[in-house]
């Protein structure tokens, strides 16, 4: 699988055309940055499927149009079961797996033709679905999806693993399952995006049903409630069997939703594992008494010194770091080094330095200086805290975070490389991984199982190449590694560049907001692309005019109750889709000013830039932004990473932190940083402390007495067992 797939017919052309593209590589390299504006190449590529591929779904589609249907049918069965990763565009904008695109082929076919083929598949799907259903075993009814397709059992299959995966929480992966099973109306797009299951038996009503009660389970009650009420209307009167029995569908779903209204609302966890808090990065901390005073703080600012030596002439885009938090310990990945601290009072975690993993010295003065002073972007530092089952460990990107290269100009740059490192063992180094070469670069800190850790990566070159790769959690050994998209970046190709991308991991699948004008959904077991979804970019750049949305420099999806939040560094729109499908939701076009997405309260996204907004998520005010702080003509620039706390808004200013009512963005109160001789930061609300941390120093901020509301950390949880 490749982009250019140059004739080997042509032998000599294709010498020709690389001489060329290493020459205009080189001449690139060395060609000054434009003064003025300057236009992105358009194309946004993807993933093909192999030569074979394509010319066998050539051949079945010719086929199936002659009315020949036994050749086509064993075609398309075997790239059902392929291990071809390529993508097929379904409509603009819009790609899928080869093996989605030849199940749906199947599913169109005559339904007399797939009834004579079922004769030959339907006894070996029986049994498979009926072991796969006795045991509980979602991998046995997954094969007769994949490999019975056009059986009688296959929609049974896919309600089985629906319900599996909704008792295992992970509503995406069951409404996936059962929308799988009922096919489109044929007007409502053309092609379908997704295929069902031909002349299924079952009740659409009791499966239409199981989406309500995943909504309500998820919490989304006013999307549930519009649920219901459409399906009233279309099912009046239906029966079904839901839970186990056979009921009166529109009475048990409005007793259901009637005893969520009075559920109590899920607990908040007091740690602060990764970026926004979860691996969804949706996380809402504990709420905490606004502070009056100075606990304790670290100072940063040699490292802070150094990063600021690599920096592209921007505005000021804020600190760089972002700590973590868990159990009584503040961990800070400063690139150089990762520090730990104790959040009682700021002292090491353990031993007299809190320094307890110290990378090569890569951000010494006399190295900075020696790199190219055009760099696009800002560095940032993350780090994932994973701990379960008896495990604790950090992982995190370290070094200096280049990841977009220029040839010649950056030899002997060290590549910025993986770390883990074992919290039950004070911070013990337990594997380090380097990237394939020069030109690989990783993206940015994992996120984490038990088992496995998943890390964007980049290939650098004439267009760079972004992937997504999978390492193992004991050892740091590469699983697999994917490709998902490749586009001419910001830069052009005329300076360097510094990136941190995040990928989000809800249920069963990990998302991508490339920033290369695609988000991809792919599985966390083997890499393959469940869904990709192009949107428009802002393809005229001006590097002197640096606008507000190319500088969201830390922009994971946001993964909220089946919906993603998208805010991409070249698009000025916020866009929300379909975690099943990837079908856009909507755009919020005046949203430019938006640089982090914090989360989501109720219906209503939580967004800042210079200002704070509130876009409301579901009805029929749906992306519509219904509420920005401070009003005109305040000019209170936001400055740093704002923070959600109980049922308040946390948003830092360059001089103070103000604090607002989450539904009405009312003031409720003020803390004053300017008085304290502290500056502004990236927040955190922990165990009843708010942490800044600024460019060149973190501090803990409290109030005269702790509150008792979360306090319940253990500072010596991570202490070395003996």
């Amino acid at each position: 699988m490749r982009f250019f797939r140059p004739q080997a017919i042509f032998p000599s052309l294709v010498l020709l055309a690389a001489v060329f593209l290493i020459r205009a590589t080189e001449a690139k390299e060395t060609a000054p940055y434009p003064d003025g504006p300057y236009e992105l190449a358009p194309e946004v590529r993807v993933a093909e499927p192999d030569s074979r591929t394509r010319s066998e779904l050539n051949r079945a589609r010719v086929l199936i149009q002659k009315q020949k249907f036994d050749e086509p049918i064993a075609i398309l069965q075997r790239l059902v079961r392929s291990a071809d990763t390529g993508l097929v565009a379904w409509k603009p904008g819009r790609y899928v797996p080869v093996q989605d695109h030849a199940r749906a082929l199947l599913a169109a076919l005559p339904i007399e033709v797939i009834r004579s083929h079922r004769k030959s598949i339907d006894p070996i799907a029986a049994t498979w679905y009926q072991d796969g259903l006795a045991r509980q075993d979602s991998a046995l009814l997954e094969k007769v999806v994949r490999e019975a397709f056009l059986s009688s059992w296959t929609d049974d299959a896919l309600l089985a693993m629906g319900d599996l995966a909704l008792e295992a929480g992970d509503s995406t992966a069951a409404r996936s399952a059962w929308r799988k099973i009922l096919p489109l109306p044929p007007t409502e797009e053309s092609p379908p995006c997704r295929w069902g299951c031909p002349d299924t038996d079952l009740d659409p009503a009791s499966i239409e049903a199981r989406f309500i009660v995943a909504s309500i389970l998820d919490g989304a009650l006013v999307s549930a409630k519009e649920e219901y009420d459409h399906f009233v209307k279309k099912y009046p009167g239906a029966r079904g069997r839901l839970g186990g029995q056979e009921v009166d569908l529109a009475v048990a779903l409005q007793k259901i939703l009637d005893e969520a209204a009075s559920w109590a609302p899920p607990r908040l966890s007091p740690d602060w594992k990764t970026f926004a808090g979860n691996r969804r990065r949706n996380q809402i901390a504990l709420s905490a008494a606004v502070p009056s005073r100075v606990l304790w703080q670290a100072d940063l600012s040699a490292i802070a010194s150094s990063i600021d030596r690599t920096r592209f002439p921007w505005p000021d885009a804020g600190p760089a770091f972002h700590p973590v938090y868990e159990n009584g310990a503040v961990f800070v990945n400063l690139g150089d080094s990762i520090r730990a601290f104790r959040l009682e009072n700021g002292k090491p975690l353990w031993g007299e330095t809190a320094e307890v993993f110290e990378n090569r010295p890569v951000f010494s003065a006399p190295f900075v200086e020696s790199l190219p002073r055009e760099i696009w972007g800002v560095p940032r530092f993350t780090s994932t805290v994973f701990s379960e089952g008896g495990l604790s460990r950090l992982y995190a990107r370290v070094g200096l975070p280049v990841t977009g290269r220029l040839g010649r100009a950056w030899s002997g740059v060290p590549e910025g490389r993986l770390v883990c490192l074992d919290l039950r063992a004070e911070g013990r180094l337990l594997w380090a991984v380097e990237p394939d070469g020069a030109i690989w670069s990783f993206e940015g800190t994992p996120v984490a199982s038990a088992e496995t850790v998943w890390v964007a990566m980049r290939r650098s070159g004439i267009r760079p190449e972004l992937h997504v790769a999978a390492f193992d959690a004991k050892n740091g050994q590469r699983r697999w590694r994917r490709l998902v998209v490749s586009a001419e970046s910001a830069s052009a190709g005329f300076a360097g560049e510094y990136s941190h991308h995040l990928l989000t991991l809800a249920g069963q699948t990990l998302y991508y907001n490339t920033n290369l004008g695609a988000v991809a959904a792919l599985s966390m077991e083997d890499g393959r692309i469940r869904w990709l979804t192009l949107y428009p970019r802002q393809r005229s750049i001006d590097r002197l005019r640096a606008a507000a949305y190319q500088m969201r420099t830390l922009i994971p999806c946001l993964y909220d109750r089946g919906q993603l939040f998208v805010a991409p560094s070249d698009s000025p729109a916020l866009l929300a889709l379909d975690a099943v499908d990837g079908r856009i939701l909507w755009r919020n076009r005046h949203a430019a000013d938006v640089v982090d997405l914090l989360g989501v309260a109720g219906n209503r996204l939580i967004a800042s830039g210079r200002r704070l907004y509130g876009i409301e998520t579901a009805g029929p005010d749906a992306g519509k932004m219904v509420r920005a702080v401070p009003p005109e003509p305040s000019d209170v620039s936001g400055y740093g990473r704002a923070v959600l706390a109980g049922k308040s808004v946390w948003r830092p200013t360059e001089k103070s932190i103000l604090v607002y009512d989450q539904l009405t963005f009312e003031s409720t109160g003020r803390v004053d940083l300017d008085a304290l001789g502290i500056p502004g930061g990236n927040l955190l609300v922990v165990d009843g402390r708010v942490l800044v941390t600024a460019k060149d120093r973190i501090v803990a901020l409290g109030a005269q007495t702790v509150s008792s509301e979360s306090s319940n950390s253990n500072p010596n949880a991570h202490e070395k067992a003996q």
